[in-house]
């Protein structure tokens, strides 16, 4: 960093910073003094923030009624995808998700499909090979292809499967267009026969 810079930081509390430790799909939503916490661990990274900023110490109470909604949860694996594209790991835990979303948030939450989150299966961006699939949509990598089809088919939607159908950009499906890249193709097709032929 450079030393212009410097100014542009603030001290927030002395010693180590607060971080929330590692936390399990299965934990459920936590209540202290009317906030609702998504897990244990982001509870204890926001009493840990309380005590360093202010010496206030914050209990947990799941006897208010905005955590009246949340349940223990089965440590089972069998997840479901919402709408925002975050995994859960069952349905148990989703419905903990939502009681949280709509008290604390204001939002709605639903599920979008069965399984893990076609987003987690890989990282947009490893490649910047575009392709062109079989709908006629271009994608910049082959990452944003394989999530497509991967919602195709958990959601069940389309005909037929997502395919790719050539590398590159898709090229216009406007009859127009066809027409001319006929034109430019045979033009280019008589030149280098003309060509050959000399």
């Amino acid at each position: 960093m450079t030393p212009e810079h410097v100014s542009d930081l603030a001290l927030l509390y002395e010693g180590s910073c607060c971080s929330a430790r590692y936390c399990n799909m299965f934990e459920q939503p936590v209540c202290a003094e009317g906030q609702m916490y998504q897990s244990v661990c982001e509870f204890e990274e926001r009493q840990c923030i309380e005590f360093k900023l202010f010496k206030n110490h914050i209990s947990m109470d799941s006897s208010q009624e905005k955590c009246s909604c949340t349940a223990p949860c089965p440590t089972e694996w069998n997840p479901v995808c919402d709408k925002k594209g975050q995994t859960h790991a069952n349905f148990c835990t989703f419905l903990n998700s939502k009681c949280y979303h709509k008290n604390q948030l204001n939002e709605t939450l639903e599920v979008d499909y069965s399984g893990v989150c076609c987003e987690d299966m890989c990282s947009a961006g490893q490649t910047s090979l575009t392709v062109c699939d079989s709908e006629g949509k271009t994608h910049t990598d082959i990452c944003s292809f394989y999530v497509a089809k991967c919602r195709q088919m958990r959601r069940g939607t389309g005909k037929k499967r997502l395919q790719i159908a050539g590398v590159g950009p898709c090229k216009p499906k406007n009859p127009l267009f066809r027409s001319f890249d006929y034109f430019v193709n045979r033009s280019v097709n008589y030149r280098q026969s003309k060509a050959n032929r000399v």
